[in-house]
């Protein structure tokens, strides 16, 4: 993502952006039809990685990462987690969509900082709405996926931004590298529903909220031209 950002003039970084992010969305979308056809977890996941082969064969590399909190949660509404799963991803693409022009209009950090307060706000209100009501829990879940797809969407142009040149290609790999590492955390967030049902729920709220309140004290980088060095970003600063 970091090399296509620098491929592109300001007016088209945006764009750049929001499609390499909506990538992970279709595959999202079309993971709910295997899954459903393909029931054996083993030969699921069979299924999913094994065009990663023709990938390394073709030397076209596809890196994605995401919010597997909200997503890992999936069976715990009480309702079909076929339709859940499709309509997580499917809710990706409104939220994607909306990021192209929210992040010229409001901006990169306007636009990061609003989807994570919400997503937390989503997971706050999950918490108070009673278990029964698993229809109403769903709904709010979706709608807090779309945020915080939102988030994560913005968040892939946005740190590229912020990164001078000379260290992008690092700091980019040290994002990567935390992604992979919340997603290793991810299901073991959801195990703490033994010590208390709501404690995953208010960890992830409480995870976004704080996400939101950092993301607020960094610059914003609209119509910016890239920095090309740390004394760029000091100028800038």
């Amino acid at each position: 993502m970091d090399g296509c950002v620098e491929w592109v003039d300001i007016e088209h970084r945006k764009l750049v952006g929001v499609i390499d992010s909506l990538s992970w969305t279709f595959g999202n979308i079309v993971f709910s039809a295997i899954a459903y056809f393909v029931t054996d977890w083993r030969w699921l996941i069979v299924s999913v990685t094994s065009p990663l082969i023709v990938a390394i064969i073709t030397w076209r590399f596809c890196v994605a990462t995401a919010f597997y909190g909200i997503s890992f949660n999936i069976t715990g509404f009480g309702l079909n987690i076929y339709l859940t799963q499709f309509t997580y991803a499917l809710i990706e693409l409104p939220a994607k969509v909306s990021v192209y022009y929210l992040l010229d209009k409001i901006g990169r950090r306007s636009t990061e900082v609003g989807a994570l307060l919400m997503a937390g706000v989503c997971l706050g209100i999950n918490i108070l709405i009673p278990r029964d009501m698993s229809t109403v829990r769903t709904v709010v879940a979706i709608i807090g996926k779309g945020f915080s797809s939102a988030s994560f969407a913005t968040i892939v142009l946005y740190s590229s931004e912020l990164y001078p040149t000379v260290i992008r290609q690092n700091g980019m790999g040290y994002n990567s590298f935390m992604g992979r590492f919340g997603v290793a955390v991810a299901p073991l967030i959801l195990l703490l529903d033994e010590v208390w049902k709501d404690l995953p729920q208010v960890f992830m709220c409480s995870a976004a909220v704080l996400g939101g309140l950092v993301a607020r004290t960094l610059s914003e980088t609209r119509n910016r031209c890239l920095p090309e060095t740390i004394e760029d970003i000091e100028q800038q600063s």
